[in-house]
């Protein structure tokens, strides 16, 4: 009598060969380290910027900003006074009589580049060249009248375009917090971190 039951045989040939594939794959996805979320407290500390970085930041709009409104101002002049014969009667007028040294150290430039301004200063007498008592090898320098009035006359149509743009680009609150601003800036220029240094 003939069996009704039948051994199966393994499958071979194409089959197998299909099957092979899927078990690696399978046998990947299971050896497959999970990934490991990183807490979002790691993320939101590595975001917050630190104090250097908040006041290289603050450092650098104070920059722009007076860099940017300098730039613009320049542009009112009358053009009677040269750049540097304006920012030397500017500088004495300010702050007094001074030696052509402490000149050239206040504006961090060398001594020997401010000779012809000096000298062309003093020539439209705008200054006054007297032997410093401490030192007769040095001179002091100061503004005469003739020149505060020729420093007042250069720098009036920059005030002038100042004063007409925050009349009416600013509130009288933005004025007054500006008056305040530029008094802090003009601190922090007198501030001299690198004494004796100048450019080369």
């Amino acid at each position: 009598m003939r069996s009704n039951h039948t051994e199966s045989s393994p499958r071979t040939g194409a089959s197998a060969r299909i099957e092979e594939p899927a078990r690696i794959e399978e046998a990947a996805r299971v050896e497959e380290p999970a990934r490991i979320d990183q807490p979002a407290w790691v993320d939101e500390r590595a975001s917050v910027p630190s104090e250097t970085d908040q006041l290289l930041d603050a450092a650098s709009a104070i920059r722009r900003g007076a860099t940017s409104l300098a730039s613009r101002a320049r542009v009112e002049r009358l053009g009677a006074l040269s750049i540097n014969q304006t920012a030397v009667l500017g500088l004495v007028s300010r702050s007094g009589a001074l030696t052509p040294k402490e000149i050239a150290d206040r504006m961090h430039v060398s001594p020997q580049s401010l000779t012809r301004t000096l000298a062309s200063l003093q020539d439209d007498a705008f200054v006054n060249r007297t032997p410093d008592p401490a030192d007769l090898r040095q001179s002091i320098v100061a503004i005469t009248q003739t020149g505060r009035t020729a420093l007042r006359e250069e720098m009036r149509p920059r005030d002038e375009w100042i004063a007409e743009v925050i009349q009416t680009e600013l509130t009288e609150s933005e004025r007054e917090l500006l008056v305040i601003a530029s008094r802090l800036m003009e601190r922090i220029s007198e501030v001299d971190l690198f004494p004796g240094t100048t450019e080369p």
